[in-house]
């Protein structure tokens, strides 16, 4: 709520400093200003100032001396009376009445109650008002997705296996079966290059053109961002693909040892040899098992890896979504805002936009 009588008090400033005289002569109230009493302007819109029937211009505040010196051409009369704001308040000479609106405070002002103001320009405070949410919304929302893959953890491949045999024949069939497993894949979230500031969304709002190559230039970046994501992942799978290939050529050069061992033992009739290729045997299972619990774990990592880059590619495309309807919305009500500027206070077009 603060926020809110924060909008509408800017909103009520505003279009007082934007005034024309004639409205603002509606709202004005009278003081006093007699010699030595100036009248404090903190606060306030000045509306005129006057001495009897004659207006009191102001005048330089160097010109002070001279407009209480008989002698001088400056000197201030009840027929040529002038005023002269120095330290925050205003004289005038030789006395008058000064005439201002006092701006609101926050506490002045509710959405249902905008006390002492001119009714046809109430909507041009409710529209100031709305343009101000509407950036508060889009500064509230510009928090772009973010992927956290570093809480994922990458499974461990296992240690190279070392095989224990004295036979030379037995110990060639396992050969093949120790392989260089190296690092896990792991996904690189491509660098954000997305740069929507709320500076920026200000400035765009200064005219339709900039405002169109703002959006362009968000839907540029995101594009951007949404094309190296779907690049990496498939650099990623790729890359996973290929260390399961390797994988799975271990895996079956285990189950081929396997099977030598068992021919070699089947056709052996030396005991120690045969009684080698059972424990040899054993220790190949032991690390096939390795093997096939790894790949599995391995594909489980790729799975939810590409689960969550899936999710990331569509978060960061329903924020570009949102963040452009949002900013069209701050266009439109700039617009209406702008135009009713122009009709009703006769402010310029670009004027209105700054």
């Amino acid at each position: 709520m603060d926020a809110l009588n924060q909008w509408l008090t800017e909103g009520i400033v505003t279009l007082l400093d934007l005034m024309p005289s004639e409205k603002l002569g509606i709202l004005a109230t009278d003081e006093s200003c007699i010699p030595n009493a100036p009248v404090s302007i903190a606060g306030k819109k000045i509306y005129k100032c006057v001495c009897g029937l004659y207006n009191a211009p102001l005048v330089d505040a160097r010109l002070s001396p001279k407009v209480i010196d008989t002698n001088s051409i400056y000197y201030a009369t009840v027929t040529s009376p002038v005023s002269i704001i120095q330290n925050g308040k205003i004289q005038i000479y030789p006395n008058g009445t000064v005439y201002s609106v006092a701006y609101p405070t926050t506490s002045d002002v509710t959405l249902e109650n905008i006390a002492n103001f001119i009714r046809e320009y109430e909507p041009g405070v409710i529209l100031f008002t709305a343009i101000k949410a509407q950036l508060s919304k889009i500064n509230s929302t510009m928090i772009l997705p973010t992927m956290d893959v570093e809480g994922v953890t990458k499974p461990t491949p296992p240690s190279a296996p070392s095989f224990t045999y004295t036979n030379a024949v037995l110990g060639s069939y396992v050969t093949q079966v120790i392989g260089d497993l190296g690092t896990v894949p792991s996904f690189t979230i491509p660098t954000n290059t997305i740069d929507f500031t709320i500076s920026g969304l200000v400035d765009a709002t200064e005219d339709t053109e900039l405002a169109t190559v703002q959006i362009g230039k968000l839907n540029s970046q995101i594009n951007k961002l949404q094309s190296d994501i779907q690049a990496n992942v498939q650099s990623f799978n790729a890359s996973a693909n290929a260390y399961t290939l390797n994988l799975t050529k271990l895996t079956e050069n285990a189950k081929l040892a396997q099977a030598n061992i068992s021919a070699q033992a089947e056709k052996s009739t030396d005991l120690d040899i045969i009684n080698e290729a059972k424990n040899l045997d054993k220790q190949v299972e032991q690390y096939k098992a390795q093997l096939e619990l790894f790949q599995a774990n391995l594909s489980g990592y790729q799975t939810l890896i590409t689960g969550l880059v899936q999710t990331y590619y569509y978060d960061v495309q329903n924020y570009a979504i949102r963040e452009k309807a949002l900013m069209e919305l701050l266009m439109s009500l700039k617009g209406e805002y702008s135009e009713f500027l122009h009709l009703h206070l006769g402010v310029a077009t670009q004027q209105a936009n700054q």
